[in-house]
């Protein structure tokens, strides 16, 4: 693999490992199977959770079509998988792989047509405010919060199952390259934050928290 090539697939293999690191972190704060909220830390804090997960899952989602992006967009070159790919093709190293180029774009297509909900979310919703959806949550008198909330939530169920098809297809796409040219894959699916600082240990230190102002109300009273 020439230096070009080599340099963006270093930059790509950091994104998806990022990308797998933020949402390890979501799956840890706001998938119910995976938290140990108590109902009443969950009602201290729900505001503020709120504006986590938003912004959070909105990282995520931009991450992901950044990723399945065209290699350029109005004359702008992006880091991608398709420029990775477009610049594997013309790196003459890679010739000894005749299979490898063709397998990166049929799981390109493939990737694309999974994360389909997500770009047009991340097009309409996040990158643009597409007008019409933008106004579909007002169709009803309910307060701006209840109509913030009630935009994500709508779509949120198809996009997480989105997001973990897209992590399994981008992790599958980059060890089909180390696989075939470094033979040596990576297990992007364990990349998560340390022990330590993950979401479980947030949870733990504004339980104990929660406990200690019970504590000090106790005494006072």
């Amino acid at each position: 693999m020439d230096e070009n090539a080599k340099t963006v697939y270093e930059c790509l293999k950091s994104e998806v490992t990022g990308v797998h690191v933020l949402w390890r972190l979501y799956t840890q704060l706001f998938q119910r199977e995976n938290r140990d909220f108590d109902p009443l830390l969950e009602r201290e804090t729900v505001v503020t959770f709120w504006v986590f997960r938003n912004s959070l899952i909105d990282e995520i989602i931009l991450m992901v079509g950044r990723l399945t992006d065209p290699s350029k967009t109005s004359g702008w070159t992006n880091l991608s998988l398709k420029q990775l790919i477009e610049l594997l093709s013309s790196d003459g190293s890679i010739s000894q792989y005749p299979q490898l180029i063709s397998s990166l774009e049929t799981q390109l297509t493939k990737l694309t047509d999974k994360c389909e909900k997500i770009r047009s979310y991340r097009n309409k919703t996040i990158a643009h405010n597409d007008l019409k959806t933008a106004l579909s949550g007002f169709e009803e008198e309910e307060s701006d919060l209840f109509i913030w909330w009630k935009l994500l939530s709508d779509v949120l169920p198809d996009i997480e199952r989105e997001i973990v098809e897209t992590l399994a297809g981008l992790s599958d796409f980059l060890n089909t390259i180390e696989r075939t040219v470094f033979n040596k894959p990576t297990n992007y699916e364990f990349a998560g934050p340390p022990v330590g600082s993950n979401g479980h240990s947030l949870v733990s230190l504004l339980k104990d928290g929660l406990e200690f102002r019970k504590n000090i109300d106790s005494q006072a009273m």
